[in-house]
């Protein structure tokens, strides 16, 4: 598997959402998760756990983004 293929069938996930190994955070991928994370689609926790997040790195995002 090359660096840039898309993860096997049944391992993607089709909520939106950036892929779980993200590493390079472009503006459009924070709100995302924010937006996620506001309508409920995900918890704070459960999306620190999924992205390997601080919960301080995403307040420092929304507050960023307000």
């Amino acid at each position: 598997m090359s660096f840039m293929s898309p993860p096997p069938k049944g391992l993607q996930r089709d909520d939106g959402l950036p892929p779980d190994d993200t590493v390079r955070w472009v503006p459009s991928r924070k709100a995302a998760v924010l937006k996620a994370i506001q309508d409920g689609r995900i918890s704070l926790e459960a999306a620190c756990a999924r992205w390997r997040l601080s919960i301080e790195e995403l307040r420092l995002w929304q507050r960023a983004m307000d």
